[in-house]
């Protein structure tokens, strides 16, 4: 009985966690095209997604792609939000 309920459950983990890599992707995608059609930086087009769809920002930690995490990186440090990294360049 033990085997039968554990399978079940990591069939559960296994299909939430193909769902919120999908909808990570989707994220992303929508963040990116919304970057290309105004022109914004990252944080913004985050920030505005999160508007449009009445989400609190703090809510798609887990919809954050590598890519989307180096931008909001980048574009806090550009914006004197976070700290500089040092480099020789």
């Amino acid at each position: 009985m033990k085997s039968k309920k554990n399978s079940e459950q990591l069939k559960e983990i296994k299909d939430y966690e193909k769902e919120l890599k999908s909808n990570r992707e989707q994220f992303s995608k929508q963040v990116e095209k919304y970057m290309q059609q105004t022109g914004c930086k990252c944080i913004e087009a985050v920030l505005a997604f999160c508007e449009h769809h009445d989400i609190e920002p703090e809510s798609v930690s887990k919809l954050l792609t590598q890519p989307i995490k180096e931008r909001l990186e980048m574009d806090g440090q550009e914006m004197n939000i976070l700290p500089k990294k040092n480099s020789l360049i």
